[in-house]
């Protein structure tokens, strides 16, 4: 993905000092469900852009030098949830770990 493909990477500034990068970065993933919503898609399309999102970060972070990037994806409250829309948030999750292997190995 290039950066001139990405939403994210786009609000970015052209030059960054490195020496002033963080080497610890956190996401709080908020809202997707509800992103939908107002938009009348169902949720499982908020989670999908969710986490296209969280790629995008992934990989610009790593692209930083950003060496560690912590993510808060669910909370105890999604647990509530209908067994569906936990079950497709859990594929989500394991594709998006197979992403993180996939830019981190290269």
């Amino acid at each position: 993905m290039s950066e001139d493909q990405s939403i994210i990477g786009k609000n970015l500034p052209e030059v960054l000092n490195a020496q002033l990068m963080p080497k610890h970065v956190a996401f709080i993933a908020d809202g997707n469900r509800r992103w939908a919503k107002e938009r009348g898609l169902p949720a499982e399309l908020g989670h999908c852009a969710g986490k296209r999102a969280l790629g995008e970060l992934s990989f610009l972070s790593h692209k930083r030098g950003i060496k560690v990037v912590s993510i808060y994806v669910f909370s105890t409250e999604n647990w509530k949830r209908l067994k569906e829309e936990v079950s497709s948030m859990m594929s989500l999750f394991e594709e998006l770990e197979d992403f993180d292997r996939y830019i981190f190995n290269s």
